[in-house]
């Protein structure tokens, strides 16, 4: 794992082409793994700056500042949302299959967010929305706070019924 690492900062010495800004996210990865959170957290940074349309690097970005700062984490979910929203017309059928996939969670994730900001009608209304995705779906199953699409589980927090009027 070393060697990787430091066989990718040496390709970053060189002038830095589109495919060059996936080594970023790749060395983000490769931090994470090995515990290294702050190093991930520069790396997937500059990945971001390079590619703020990678939806999958801003959830990852957005994973691992839960544990530092949940206002940039926040952030960064609410940017890959808008990212996916802005992508509805992809070509891609399997990239246009996997942000539908991950868009309950996506939600939930901002909600719970919301919610420790103590924000509750806005969590309240990021939950709905995942929730109304997964009854949508062709195939909606909501057992023991777990929803089902595409074979794919969510855990959803049901706090926001407590907030209804």
């Amino acid at each position: 794992m070393k060697t990787a690492r430091t066989t990718m900062k040496n390709v970053l010495k060189y002038p830095i082409f589109l495919f060059f800004i996936k080594i970023f996210k790749i060395l983000g990865y490769l931090y994470l793994k090995n515990s290294k959170r702050l190093e991930a957290v520069e790396f997937y940074q500059k990945s971001l700056k390079f590619d703020p349309n990678d939806f999958e690097t801003w959830i990852e970005y957005a994973s691992l500042q839960e544990h530092y700062d949940i206002k940039i984490s926040l952030e960064a979910y609410e940017k890959a949302l808008e990212v996916i929203n802005q992508r509805r017309n992809d070509k891609n059928e399997q990239i246009l299959n996997k942000m539908e996939e991950i868009k309950p969670e996506l939600l939930n994730n901002i909600g719970v967010l919301k919610m420790k900001m103590e924000k509750f009608e806005e969590s309240q209304t990021s939950l709905q929305k995942a929730l109304e995705i997964c009854t949508k779906s062709e195939e909606p199953r909501i057992e023991n706070g777990f929803c089902k699409v595409n074979n794919y589980y969510y855990y959803f927090f049901f706090f926001f019924f407590f907030f209804l009027p």
